[in-house]
């Protein structure tokens, strides 16, 4: 046999070793699904914050571990200044949110359709996430006013102002109606940069979560990517006292974008 034919060989068995255990840890994953959802159906209302908090890293960290992912997380802000106000980021995947979870848990705004994926939609409705139905002012008005509630009792939210996820390559717009609730409730505003990393170092995209893509397929593609990293920076401060949310979504998108190219080694567009 060729060396050729010898490197095609091992190529091809590798491959396939990695799709077995793609779906090897798909299959684990789906038990500690039912688990947590037991668990959370069990225990979670029960909680106090700091005890819910703690049960939903715990389980975004044994979800990142099934599909072989591990979390750079850094921080230029005390982890006590972190405590509450509004976190946003910019979105590649499904998984973004158990990789801020696993370090920063926090309730989420997500799409109202993803309340009815299998498993997850009732895992995250149970989890105090807010759900939000495009196209809708009045919806998203009301969803707002929550959000504006829970930042000025002192709870800790996150969103992903593009409204949609990306490849990673890039950030895109922000949408501004949900940074009222910073300025509405006087909440700190917290910018977190997100981007993924293969073995060497090289910036993936086997978790972009992308056009018909289903949850299923981008789980597999993140199982069997050979270990992932995913790199977490929240940024520095800013007091934003006299800027309207449009302005304010402008200026945490411009500061998200340089830092995600920073994390992807390339420059940002101006």
């Amino acid at each position: 046999m060729s060396l050729t034919r010898q490197i095609n060989l091992v190529s091809s068995i590798a491959a396939i070793g990695r799709s077995l255990g793609g779906l090897v840890r798909l299959l684990l994953i789906g038990i500690m699904l039912v688990c947590c959802l037991l668990h959370i159906a069990l225990f979670y209302g029960r909680a106090n914050v700091k005890k819910r908090q703690k049960m939903v890293s715990d389980w975004a960290d044994r979800l990142l571990y099934l599909l072989n992912m591990k979390v750079d997380f850094q921080s230029a802000v005390a982890q006590e200044n972190l405590s509450s106000g509004l976190m946003v980021c910019n979105h590649i995947s499904f998984i973004d949110i158990f990789v801020i979870n696993s370090v920063l848990p926090s309730p989420f705004v997500a799409k109202s359709n993803i309340a009815a994926w299998p498993f997850i939609g009732w895992l995250v409705a149970r989890t105090g996430t807010e759900f939000i139905q495009r196209g809708s002012k009045t919806a998203a008005h009301q969803t707002q006013q929550r959000i504006t509630a829970r930042l000025a009792a002192g709870e800790r939210f996150a969103i992903f102002p593009e409204g949609t996820t990306s490849s990673g390559a890039q950030v895109l717009p922000f949408h501004a109606a949900l940074f009222q609730s910073a300025l509405d409730s006087a909440a700190q505003l917290h910018c977190l940069s997100l981007s993924y990393h293969d073995a060497s170092g090289a910036r993936s995209e086997a978790p972009a979560f992308l056009g018909e893509m289903t949850l299923l397929r981008c789980m597999f593609n993140i199982a069997a990517a050979g270990g992932l990293t995913a790199r977490l920076r929240v940024l520095p401060s800013e007091e934003h006292p006299e800027q309207n949310r449009r302005q304010l979504a402008h200026r945490a998108q411009h500061r998200i974008a340089a830092a995600v190219a920073l994390l992807n080694d390339v420059s940002p567009e101006p």
